[in-house]
C-alpha cells in the first residue's frame, strides 16, 4: 500500500493592508510509510529537557518520520529539539518554540529521539507521529 500518511497545511496572515497566504490555499500531500508503527500520546514535560516518549513509533529499525506536537498548557511555552538534554546542544538543535495552546508541525524528523522542555512549569504535551 502507498500514501499511508496525509499531510495538510494552510497558512494565512492578515494585518492592516499586509496579507500573506500559502499557495495553493490549502496544500495536501500524501507520502509512503515504510514502517508499521504510528501513534499518539500525551505526556507531562518538565522544565529540564527530556525525551518525548514516542512508544513504538521510533523503534523496529524504521526511522521516525512525520510528527506534530501540540502544547496543551494554557500559560507556558514548550521548546522542541533534536539535541539531547545538555543545555547548549538542546538550544543549538531547537526546532520549535510552541506557545501555550498552540502546535508545531507537521515536522519531518531528522532524529529518532525528540526532546522537549517546558518554560517556568511542567506542561502537558501531545504528539502524533508515523515511521518512514
Amino acid at each position: 500500500m502507498a500514501s499511508e500518511i496525509t499531510l495538510t497545511a494552510k497558512f494565512v496572515a492578515k494585518k492592516g493592508s499586509a496579507f500573506a497566504t500559502s499557495f495553493p490555499d490549502v496544500t495536501t500531500t500524501s507520502v509512503d510509510m515504510a514502517g508499521d508503527n504510528c501513534g499518539n500520546l500525551t505526556q507531562t514535560i518538565g522544565t529540564t529537557a527530556e525525551a518525548i516518549d514516542m512508544g513504538d513509533v521510533n523503534t523496529g529499525g524504521n526511522t521516525l518520520g512525520w510528527f506534530i506536537v501540540w502544547n496543551r498548557d494554557p500559560t507556558n511555552y514548550v521548546q522542541i529539539s533534536y539535541g539531547d538534554a545538555s543545555g547548549t546542544n538542546f538550544v543549538d538543535k531547537m526546532i520549535a518554540k510552541i506557545p501555550a495552546g498552540k502546535y508545531a508541525g507537521p515536522l519531518l524528523a531528522t532524529s529518532n529521539v525528540i526532546y522537549a522542555k517546558a518554560n517556568t512549569a511542567a506542561c502537558s504535551v501531545g504528539w502524533a507521529a508515523a515511521q518512514l
